[in-house]
Order: structure tokens, then C-alpha cells, then sequence
């Protein structure tokens, strides 16, 4: 039987974020605000609701390390959403990292380390958020988390067919969540079946 790390209240707090997020009647600058507050809530209820294998982090009080991937408008409020709060007895450390810029680097040897040291600290992350990237993921994004436990989470219905566990996608002035479908099987992490019945299911591309 496989036991799950989750207080029986968390799944009450997902289901009204799911059921009651309207944004829609927001002016711009309020709703990119509470869409990243939004966002912010539900990455942290995808934390508690979910389990890795101890071989994932380093000692008994290793912090669970989420690394935004892409745009970083959300860091300051996950920042503030994650701040003084243990999940599973960890802190939560946040990191932001972008995908190397050929327009910047334009040595190709100075390029390929820049993609190898992202790809590094994406593997060594618990949680990657791929954040405003249509074509996420990109490169060898995939190859760096696979196998590895490693909850991948994005925000758009692509990131899904393309390996993500969870997306969280705006649609009609709400988040929607969707799973892969391979989501409760893979890489080593393991996500609550109630967290899962909240969500759309989605294939993976083969």
C-alpha cells in the first residue's frame, strides 16, 4: 500500500483553489498579480502532496529546493507564499534559473556550459516550474530530469504531452490543473491520488 505524506485538511484548501480562482475582471497590472499569488499557492500544495524517495535529498533536514524555470515574475511572491513553512519537516528553498540566451552567448563552447550548469541545478532541484516557455521544454531540458525525482511542473498543456507531471494553465479566468497521465508512476515521485482526481488527464507524447 503506498502511503502518502499529506495533511486529510490540504485536500479541502486545493479543492477551493481549483473551484474559486475567477481573475478574469481584474485590470492587468492586479491580475498578473493574483494569477502569480494563485500560482504561487497551488506549486505549494503540489509540494504537500507529494513524496519523495529519501535518496532525494542529501541529509534529514535537506530543504525542498523549487527552481522556477524561465519567466521570474512569480519568485518574489512564491518567496513570500513559501516563507517560514516546512513541508514534510523541510524548508523550502526557491531558485530561478533561464534558458542560456544563444543572442548573448554567442560562443558556442561558452553556450553548451551555460546549458550544462542549467541543466545541473535543474536536476538537483525537487521541484522545476516551467514558467512562461511555450516550447518548454526545451532542449535537453528532458534529459536532465529524467529518472529523476523530480516534480516538473508547468503552465501550459504542451509542457504535459512533453513530460511534465502537473501544469497549471489558465483557462476562462481560472487555473486549471492537468496531469500526466503517467503521473502517479514516475520518476520516483509520488503524487497523491486526491491531488490527482482534481485533475484533467492528459498522454504523454511518445
Amino acid at each position: 500500500m503506498r502511503s502518502w505524506h499529506y495533511n486529510l485538511g490540504l485536500a479541502g484548501i486545493l479543492l477551493a483553489l481549483v473551484c474559486a480562482n475567477p481573475i478574469a475582471s481584474a485590470a492587468d497590472d492586479e491580475k498578473e498579480v493574483r494569477i502569480a499569488k494563485l500560482k504561487s499557492a497551488f506549486l505549494l500544495n503540489f509540494v504537500k502532496f507529494t513524496t519523495w524517495p529519501d535518496g532525494a535529498f542529501a541529509e534529514d533536514d535537506s530543504p525542498i529546493v523549487i527552481t522556477v524555470f524561465g519567466n521570474g515574475k512569480i519568485v518574489p511572491i512564491l518567496n513570500k507564499t513559501t516563507k517560514g513553512v516546512k513541508v514534510h519537516g523541510r524548508q523550502i528553498v526557491i531558485q530561478h534559473a533561464t534558458p542560456p540566451d544563444p543572442k548573448q552567448i554567442k560562443n558556442k563552447d561558452k553556450l553548451e556550459q551555460a546549458w550544462a550548469d542549467t541543466y545541473q541545478l535543474l536536476s538537483n532541484s525537487h521541484v522545476v516550474f516551467c514558467s512562461e516557455l511555450p516550447d518548454c521544454p526545451l532542449g535537453g531540458v528532458t534529459a536532465a530530469l529524467v529518472d529523476r525525482p523530480i516534480l516538473y511542473v508547468g503552465d501550459n498543456v504542451r509542457c504535459i504531452r512533453n513530460g511534465a507531471l502537473l501544469s497549471m494553465v489558465q483557462d476562462s479566468g481560472r487555473i486549471v490543473i492537468y496531469a500526466n497521465s503517467k503521473a502517479s508512476e514516475s520518476k520516483g515521485v509520488k503524487i497523491s491520488s486526491k491531488l490527482l482526481k482534481l485533475a484533467i488527464i492528459v498522454e504523454e507524447e511518445e
